[in-house]
């Protein structure tokens, strides 16, 4: 391998690697995010829960549709299922998960504490205080 072909496979292989800096969501560009779901309502996310037993990875289009991921972790085993459906923000300003035709409820989640990559959430159908990481899909 000649040095110009190696050094272009470095610089591609650099160019793919995930660096952590993205673009920034408009709703955190001038600073600490306000504590509320209305983000949503105008920008993709991708929350995914920080637990050593329980995968919950959730995918929010602005447009209404959630894609999400649920299961148990067993070590290295995990197992999980697709799911998808709506979100919508009620009266009180809960987070609700539906199935397509808003029917059937399966998550009312308040929002506890919000910052630019994390967010504290309370199931309200449970009572449990889960942990989110969270990133901008522009």
């Amino acid at each position: 391998m000649s040095r110009y072909t190696t050094m272009i496979t470095v610089v591609a292989w650099l160019l793919t690697v995930p660096t952590g800096c993205g673009p920034t969501a408009p709703s955190v560009a001038n600073g600490p995010p306000v504590v509320s779901w209305n983000h949503l309502q105008t920008e993709n996310w991708r929350y995914e829960l920080q637990d050593q037993k329980r995968i919950a990875n959730y995918s929010f289009g602005s447009n209404g549709g959630v894609l999400w991921t649920e299961g148990t972790k067993r070590g290295g085993i995990h197992e999980e299922a697709a799911l998808g459906g709506q979100w919508y923000i009620d009266d009180a300003g809960d987070l609700i998960i539906t199935d397509e035709n808003h029917s059937q409820s399966y998550r009312t989640l308040q929002l506890v504490s919000l910052t630019v990559t994390d967010a504290t959430v309370l199931d309200a159908d449970t009572g449990v205080t889960e942990l989110y990481s969270r990133r901008y899909r522009p």
